[in-house]
């Protein structure tokens, strides 16, 4: 997995997987803000999504070696999807820090699969750098444009 092309597939899943690490800072300042809710009402939703993503990112682990990747890698996405989408409707705290649960739950099945994905390329260092890289532009461009967004 030498060629930038095939290394690319994993990386968007990594940056997907990782973003909401990078960006969960502005993410509950806008949660105060915006939707009104307390800083302990966003402290647990900013929880509850670490924690999906922490308890989905092992679990996922472990499967993997049963699992196809590009199976567990659709369906973070597609959980990912739903959950973020259902995040536009939801307005009670504990309700939104379930589907935040979810979110997080899809991005640690697509963070663990880029990672073990990215572990197995002729030179696993440098496919790290390039993720870590890419989730460092990806985040810094979050934290620029986000607040121009809400």
């Amino acid at each position: 997995m030498n060629d930038f092309r095939k290394l690319l597939p994993a990386i968007v899943a990594g940056v997907m997987g990782n973003t909401g690490i990078y960006l969960i800072p502005l993410l509950v300042g806008a949660m105060v803000s915006d939707r009104g809710f307390t800083d302990q009402q966003a402290g647990l939703v900013a929880s509850a999504d670490l924690a999906g993503y922490a308890i989905m990112t092992f679990i996922t682990a472990v499967f993997l070696i049963e699992r196809s990747w590009k199976s567990l890698a659709l369906a973070g996405v597609s959980v990912m999807f739903v959950a973020n989408l259902a995040s536009t409707f939801v307005e009670a705290a504990g309700a939104f820090a379930f589907v935040r649960f979810l979110s997080g739950v899809g991005a640690g099945m697509l963070a663990a699969v880029a990672t073990v994905a990215l572990g197995r390329t002729e030179k696993p260092d440098r496919s790290y750098g390039l993720l870590f890289a890419a989730c460092l532009l990806f985040g810094t461009a979050g934290l620029w444009g986000l607040p121009l967004m809400l």
